[in-house]
């Protein structure tokens, strides 16, 4: 099984995430999916509300907060207009 698919919180224990030039590489290669389960981009350090075992800190590659835009515009944020 190719590492770089289905990357999520459940296997990120056997999986080694860094920071390329221009994507995020899992075990040295490109990263083609990753499972957002339980993630709300209101908590971006949370890596997913259904686990309390892992944190996003700092160091951590871009990999959730780099979703944020795509969420805010996917209407996946609350909104603030009140109607």
């Amino acid at each position: 099984r190719d590492p770089s698919y289905d990357v999520a919180y459940w296997n990120l224990h056997s999986r080694r995430l860094e920071r390329g030039a221009d994507h995020i590489l899992v075990n040295d290669r490109p990263l083609a999916f990753f499972h957002y389960s339980g993630f709300d981009p209101l908590k971006p350090r949370e890596l997913s509300k259904h686990q309390d075992r892992l944190t996003v800190d700092e160091s951590s590659p871009s990999l959730l907060t780099s979703r944020l835009p795509c969420a805010a515009d996917c209407s996946f944020l609350p909104s603030n207009s009140g109607s």
